[in-house]
């Protein structure tokens, strides 16, 4: 919950990073290069590498080079919870309050 809640966080409002997270979660693919996110986000170049570093920075993708251009590869935890996480960055703040909420209870329900 904490992790899904991060990545939410991550993407927030911005529609840059949440066509290029979309993007790389999207298909078998494990990993897609910016010139294949430019393509299929229809995003200018800086803005999908934009985008990517702040995914990156914050541990919901990994960068790695292929073909000696960048890409970013999924992280499984973050591919098999996409539509929760991508749910929540679109709605409201007060959702999104409560999932950290009820992340930060159920990781302290030891302490009751």
């Amino acid at each position: 919950e904490e992790n899904i809640a991060h990545a939410a966080k991550v993407i927030g409002k911005s529609s840059h990073r949440r066509r290029v997270f979309d993007a790389i979660y999207t298909g078998k693919q494990r990993a897609k290069n910016v010139s294949q996110l430019i393509k299929t986000t229809g995003l200018p170049r800086t803005r999908v590498l934009d985008a990517g570093k702040k995914l990156a920075d914050n541990h919901v993708v990994k960068v790695i080079k292929q073909d000696g251009e960048t890409a970013y590869e999924k992280i499984g935890f973050f591919h098999s919870h996409k539509k929760k996480i991508l749910g929540l960055a679109a709605s409201p703040a007060s959702a999104f309050a409560q999932a950290v909420t009820s992340a930060a209870s159920s990781r302290n329900s030891w302490l009751l």
